[in-house]
């Protein structure tokens, strides 16, 4: 499994290289940035009570990269809720998301960019039941950290602002179990100072 994903790494890194040649050369003389990005969106995970379901949580926070559009280091603190009523019951379910890793933007015509990002990310995930008329308890409390990639498309409003939309891909269990996979979706305003 490492070989084909190594592979397709290499073999998207190559296509990209070459359909884009023109915006990176670009791309590489442009001045070092920080970037901040308030992200809003949508986490597709799945439920551990009382069932292993598929749920949507919202998702929310900020993302600061900081470099050149061609690379740079990203970091992200984000959270994810969702507060449902079952069978009399209460279910808080959160989790809370640290990422670091590296993001690429290019630019291969002059409105629409396209974002290739790869990390690392802890999360610390937390389900508080709470049943009609008792006291609250936590059922399931757990931290792990998982690779995730990820990819979007970048649309310039100004000069230093710019509407994102992003999909991520958070691996888990990975390489041993890739059904525990989790997607999420965001939309997001960059500014650039």
């Amino acid at each position: 499994m490492k070989k084909i994903i190594l592979s397709f790494s290499i073999i998207l890194f190559g296509f990209l290289e070459n359909i884009f040649a023109i915006g990176i050369s670009d791309l590489s003389n442009a001045p070092a940035t920080i970037k901040i990005t308030p992200v809003l969106g949508f986490e597709q995970s799945k439920s551990v009570y009382p069932d292993n379901s598929v749920q949507w949580k919202l998702m929310y926070g900020i993302n600061v990269s900081v470099g050149v559009p061609l690379i740079s280091i990203e970091a992200s603190a984000l959270r994810s809720n969702s507060n449902k009523v079952k069978s009399s019951e209460t279910i808080d379910d959160t989790t809370d998301m640290i990422r670091l890793g590296l993001v690429s933007k290019i630019y291969p015509i002059p409105y629409i960019g396209f974002i290739v990002r790869a990390g690392g990310q802890g999360e610390k995930r937390t389900v508080k039941v709470t049943p009609q008329n008792e006291s609250q308890y936590v059922y399931y409390k757990n931290v792990r950290y998982s690779p995730y990639v990820g990819g979007g498309v970048s649309i310039p409003l100004a000069q230093t602002i710019a509407l994102e939309f992003i999909g991520n891909a958070v691996f888990k269990d990975f390489p041993d179990n890739l059904e525990e996979t989790t997607l999420d979706y965001t939309v997001g305003i960059k500014i650039a100072f």
